[in-house]
C-alpha cells in the first residue's frame, strides 16, 4: 500500500478522516524506511505546507484537530490514484525523449498513476472510461494541482532548490474536491539548483539514513 493513503484511517469513526504519522515509512511492499522520531518531522512538514497553501486559497479539507503525530480532517472520500506533476525530466521520460534527467521543463507535465502501490501509469481516458472520476472532477484536480505546484515551486526556488516532482492526492466531501498532499519527503522531490554532485536525489533514496537526511533538508527550508 502506498505510504500516503495507508496513513489515513476512518474505520473507527466514519464521520472523520485521520492521518497518522509513523517512524516506519512503507514506500511500497519492498521498501520500508525506519528512523527514530522522524514521525514528528513528517507531521511538521505536512502541517507547514498545509497552512502555507491555505494562504493561497487552495482547497484543503478542514482540520478538526491536530496533534504531534495526527491530523483529524472532515470526512473525506478518497480518489484511488495520484496526480504526479513533473517540473523536470524524470528517468522514464528522459529515456523516451532523449533528454538529460532533471533538465527543467518549460511547462509542467501531469501524469496519473493507479494501482495498489500507485505504480501504474494511466491516461485521463482510463479514469473516465472506468468511471473512477468524471470529467469535471479531473478538470478541477488539474486546476488545483497546477496552482499548488506553482506555489510550492516558487517557495523552494526562493531557497535555491528546484521542485522537480510533486505527487498530489485528492479527496471529495459534499461534492467539493480537496487536495490532500502529499506534502512530505515522499511527495515533494527537490534538488539544489547548484552543487548537484553532493545532492541527495529523492528518487534514488534506498536507505533509512538517506531518507532521514533528505527529510532534514526539507525541514530546514521551513524556517
Amino acid at each position: 500500500m502506498n505510504y500516503f493513503l495507508s496513513t489515513y484511517t476512518d474505520r473507527i469513526n466514519p464521520e472523520i478522516s485521520t492521518r497518522e504519522f509513523s517512524d516506519s515509512i512503507h514506500v511500497n511492499k519492498k521498501l520500508i524506511f525506519r528512523s527514530k522520531n522522524i514521525a514528528e518531522n513528517l507531521a511538521k512538514i505536512n502541517s507547514f505546507f498545509f497552512d502555507y497553501l491555505l494562504q493561497y486559497n487552495i482547497p484543503l479539507p478542514q482540520i478538526i484537530n491536530k496533534s504531534t503525530f495526527t491530523f483529524v480532517h472532515q470526512p473525506i472520500s478518497f480518489f484511488p490514484f495520484r496526480l504526479k506533476i513533473l517540473n523536470a525530466f524524470d528517468k522514464r521520460n528522459s529515456r523516451i525523449f532523449l533528454k538529460k534527467e532533471f533538465d527543467q521543463l518549460q511547462i509542467p507535465l501531469f501524469e496519473f498513476y493507479i494501482g495498489e502501490e500507485l505504480q501504474h501509469f494511466v491516461s485521463e481516458s482510463h479514469l473516465l472510461s472506468f468511471e473512477i472520476a468524471d470529467a469535471n472532477e479531473i478538470k478541477m484536480m488539474l486546476r488545483i494541482a497546477s496552482k499548488a505546484n506553482v506555489v510550492l515551486k516558487s517557495f523552494f526556488e526562493r531557497r535555491n532548490f528546484n521542485l522537480v516532482e510533486f505527487n498530489s492526492f485528492f479527496g471529495k466531501c459534499d461534492d467539493k474536491i480537496f487536495i490532500l498532499g502529499d506534502f512530505s519527503p515522499i511527495g515533494l522531490h527537490i534538488i539544489p539548483n547548484q552543487n548537484l554532485e553532493s545532492a541527495i536525489f529523492p528518487n534514488k533514496i534506498l536507505t533509512s539514513k538517506q531518507f532521514r537526511k533528505y527529510t532534514d533538508i526539507i525541514h530546514e527550508q521551513l524556517f
